[in-house]
């Protein structure tokens, strides 16, 4: 998690919500969109012992209860403050995750789900 001030921390949890809204939009009838702003973690990408909490993850459910999926596009977005070795680290874990065909993602169902 990055250490941001406060207003950079609601940049970055504003451009979250932009790139959500936008792929909502794109993805309205293919994909579901989950954010995980500030500490939040309601999405995760990659294995049970190794989750990756991604800003933004669009992603298609293979389950009828809709929890686990493929991530089509994980976004992270940074800010001035947050550009440094420990999150060019977690870059890096993303891409060792298994091919987008491979990844899975789940949703946190004890929190509601993301609403516009």
């Amino acid at each position: 998690m990055a250490r941001r001030t406060q207003s950079s921390q609601s940049e970055h949890d504003r451009v979250i919500e932009a790139w959500a809204q936008i792929a909502s939009r794109r993805y309205a009838k293919d994909a579901q969109v989950s954010t995980n702003p500030g500490n939040q973690r309601r999405a995760q990408v990659g294995l049970a012992e190794d989750p990756r909490f991604p800003d933004v993850l669009v992603w298609r459910s293979d389950s009828a209860a809709g929890r686990d999926g493929t991530a089509e596009l994980v976004a992270e977005v940074e800010t001035v403050d947050s550009l440094n070795d420990e999150e060019a680290s977690e870059w890096a874990a993303y891409g060792q995750l298994p091919l987008l065909s491979t990844w899975w993602c789940r949703w946190a169902r004890k929190r509601k789900p993301f609403a516009w």
